[in-house]
């Protein structure tokens, strides 16, 4: 890359004695601390420097780490800050709209003077915040890009686990839901959602989308139907593609972001299609799955404990009602016959709530 990275040649300043540095990589970099007497007036400054000898902006006694690339701490922890910072106000944003931090001149740096001028960093929201300390460490040489993203991703889970931990210490319990994902249908063309508001016949909440590649944006409004179920229907994916979906919910003044649930925009081949009835506060529970004929399927009663009380084969018959399992064909569908025919068929299970 001409005037950033060359090699050294004959006459070149940094071709040494006897052309013994001839050939060698040269970067126009910043030229590091060996150019700093005094940190505290003294700037190293930019220029032609060996490869050999570049330094991270740092200070000297910073040790680069000894590896190629590794997840960036910081992109990991500012990004976990975020999210917490973000559940704690209720709001993405910092308070009234703007965070700043003032860097002034010639009194913030460290390891040389500087900055040059006053420079004032200013974000709109906690993650764009995080978001510039996650740059800083690929500008200042420490990290290469590769590192950055993984330790955004890290950072984003871990500061909504270390959430809903902090929330059983300080709260004493975990928060009730205001509604809770009770269906989610999965196609290639659309995604239908089902929520259940419980104590909120006519609750109103926003609907929120994301892909692993973008972030979340609302992208609906819906209203409960007068019995507590809020149903959303996505026309808009893109076959093959995973979304993450959420409700916002306004809730004593502030926003709660409840019922999130991802899926991929593909026919499954074995999906649960719904647990009936949901909510439910009797024995008796059923469960109702798709699949494709001519895929191996069936379903497995268990307890709560996680223990497995039973096991069946789609379409086969039982005399013990708590086993039994009905193979039935969807509406407007035929039952298939052999493997590939790509009919469906509704499998549906009593599971029977065993005792506490």
């Amino acid at each position: 890359l001409p005037g950033l990275i060359e090699l050294v040649k004959a006459g070149d300043p940094l071709v040494g004695a006897q052309n013994v540095n001839l050939n060698k990589i040269k970067l126009f970099a910043w030229r590091g601390p060996s150019y700093v007497t005094t940190p505290a007036t003294d700037t190293a400054g930019v220029g032609w420097i060996l490869a050999e000898n570049w330094w991270p902006y740092q200070r000297p006694t910073f040790v680069t780490p000894p590896f190629s690339g590794y997840t960036s701490g910081h992109s990991t922890y500012s990004r976990a800050a975020a999210e917490v910072m973000t559940r704690i106000t209720g709001d993405e944003y910092f308070p009234g709209g703007l965070g700043e931090f003032h860097a002034p001149r010639n009194r913030f740096l460290v390891f040389e003077d500087g900055p040059s001028v006053d420079v004032t960093l200013q974000w709109a929201t906690y993650r764009d915040a995080a978001d510039q300390c996650s740059l800083s460490r690929i500008w200042g040489g420490i990290h290469p890009p590769q590192d950055d993203i993984p330790g955004r991703l890290m950072g984003r889970t871990i500061g909504n686990h270390a959430m809903d931990l902090a929330e059983l210490y300080y709260v004493g319990a975990p928060t009730p839901a205001l509604a809770s994902l009770v269906g989610c249908d999965a196609k290639s063309d659309r995604i239908d959602l089902t929520w259940y508001a419980d104590g909120n016949a006519s609750m109103r909440a926003t609907v929120y989308r994301r892909t692993q590649d973008s972030e979340w944006e609302a992208v609906g409004t819906i209203t409960a139907d007068g019995s507590g179920y809020l149903r959303y229907e996505d026309a808009t994916v893109v076959s093959g593609t995973r979304y993450g979906y959420r409700l916002g919910i306004q809730h004593d003044g502030t926003l709660s972001l409840v019922g999130e649930v991802w899926a991929r925009a593909e026919r499954q081949g074995f999906a649960l299609e719904g647990v009936m009835p949901n909510p439910s506060s009797g024995r008796d529970i059923f469960a109702r799955a798709d699949r494709h004929l001519g895929a191996p399927g069936g379903a497995a009663r268990g307890g709560l404990a996680g223990r497995r009380a039973s096991r069946g084969r789609a379409g086969e018959r039982s005399e013990d009602p708590a086993r039994r399992v009905r193979g039935e064909a969807r509406p407007g569908h035929e039952r298939g016959h052999g493997a590939g025919g790509g009919d469906e068929v509704t499998d549906v299970r009593n599971l029977r709530r065993e005792p506490r």
